[in-house]
């Protein structure tokens, strides 16, 4: 959160490469999740080489994966985008705050949701956690007189998180049960290339719905065309 904190409001340098500020936090989680999309499925392609009987990201039934890796695919690029808007908005400490409603959320999908039955301990540790979380950020925060909108929009991402988990755990018990049609044989690597293509594509959407310019601000692929090459690098990592 620092480091992109950085970059929606002044810029960062490290060393010579240095980027100037750029406040598109929807774009910059296009782009990062499409870098590691992109790793991820150079990785499974090479994978594939070696274990040709494994399903891979360009295999057969493509529509069947997507149906289970469709939901946690598109809920965490809205998550990604949103989050990284909320920390533009708000200072650090107050977004790490506000972050801390996530594990109670998570619970309840658990138990609703997924149908998973939680005891005391599994809910003990959870509150306690998060207690912990909300203490740090309390002790982070500069002051609690924030307007309403930018406090409502860093509530959101806890949510659409704990929604990620329940649907990511729902994709994932059907694509590795050993008596799929693919039988069982996708690989954690292929699964995380295709959700990251889809959360990428969904912070693209976004990106040109929220960021495509202004008469007082360019788009965000003009502003990007103006970074240096060390700039771009700056922003994927």
């Amino acid at each position: 959160p620092i480091y992109n904190k950085l970059v929606f409001a002044e810029g960062v340098c490290d060393g010579k490469a240095c980027l100037r500020k750029y406040p598109f936090p929807m774009a910059t989680a296009f782009l990062q999740l499409s870098l590691v999309s992109l790793v991820l499925t150079a990785a499974n392609i090479v994978g594939h080489l070696w274990e040709p009987d494994q399903s891979w990201i360009f295999g057969p039934h493509p529509l069947y994966k997507l149906r289970h890796v469709g939901p946690v695919g598109l809920l965490f690029g809205f998550k990604y985008g949103v989050t990284n808007w909320g920390l533009q908005i708000l200072p650090v400490g107050m977004h790490l705050l506000l972050q801390s409603t996530e594990i109670v959320w998570a619970i309840i999908l658990a138990e609703y949701v997924n149908g998973e039955d939680l005891g005391v301990v599994e809910i003990l540790a959870a509150f306690l956690s998060g207690t912990g979380s909300f203490l740090i950020g309390l002790h982070a925060v500069d002051t609690l007189e924030t307007p309403l909108m930018p406090i409502l929009v860093n509530l959101l991402p806890p949510l659409i998180l704990a929604l990620c988990l329940s649907t990511l755990r729902m994709g994932a018990q059907e694509l590795f049960r050993s008596d799929n049609r693919l039988a069982g044989s996708i690989s954690v690597v292929e699964f995380t290339a295709m959700k990251l293509a889809l959360s990428a594509l969904t912070a693209l959407v976004l990106a040109m719905l929220c960021e495509r310019g202004t008469k007082l601000q360019s788009s965000w692929w003009k502003a990007l065309a103006e970074e240096s090459d060390a700039g771009v690098l700056l922003v994927l990592l």
